[in-house]
């Protein structure tokens, strides 16, 4: 099992709001948002301006949580854990790369994925980057449908890190303008024995 240890640096109101905002799946819809993905030495099809040759993503999502036990005054804090992050992304020119490094063990060194939106007639204004730091690809399957005019086979990717870095802006949606940005570093250990 791993454990969680917050940054030193991070108050506890901020670590309990944070960690909140991790525990939130990213499903990416209506056209407003999107987001992309890079490995070092593994290129995908994005065709985006600024994430030229990314993996185009359709959704990730990963846990945070905190192990409680007992009820009101008499429950007790446990250890902080942290799940892979499983990324739904189109079968593309980088599956069998990602499978491959699944395959030898490989380590990626560090892995992005930008989430950007559309936001006051601009375009791919960053809203949120997560970096992960020495990854490793734990499964990948395809999956979905092939059926339909439209439809494009897509493939589930868990990846295992040792340390995840969010960056969010907090963007002006009349002005395009970015209000804030908030920075949180976690780093994820063994736990001991």
């Amino acid at each position: 099992m791993k454990q969680l240890l917050r940054h030193p640096a991070i108050k506890i109101g901020t670590w309990v709001m944070v960690g909140a905002l991790f525990l939130l799946p990213l499903i990416l819809v209506d056209g407003r948002a999107a987001a992309f993905m890079k490995f070092d030495g593994v290129d995908g099809e994005a065709l985006d301006s600024k994430h030229e040759g990314w993996i185009d993503v359709e959704s990730f999502s990963y846990k945070m949580e905190r192990l409680v036990s007992g009820e009101g005054t008499t429950r007790t804090n446990g250890a902080s854990h942290v799940s892979d992050l499983v990324v739904r992304k189109w079968l593309d020119k980088s599956s069998p790369k990602l499978i491959l490094s699944l395959c030898d063990g490989k380590v990626f060194p560090k892995v992005e994925i930008d989430v950007v939106e559309s936001i006051a007639g601009t375009s791919n204004d960053k809203q949120l980057t997560y970096r992960l730091h020495d990854v490793l690809v734990t499964s990948a399957g395809p999956t979905g449908s092939t059926s339909g005019s439209e439809a494009q086979p897509t493939e589930l990717v868990s990846l295992n890190f040792t340390k995840i870095e969010m960056q969010y802006s907090n963007i002006d949606r009349a002005t395009g303008q970015t209000n804030y940005t908030t920075n949180v570093m976690c780093v994820v250990e063994d736990e001991a024995p």
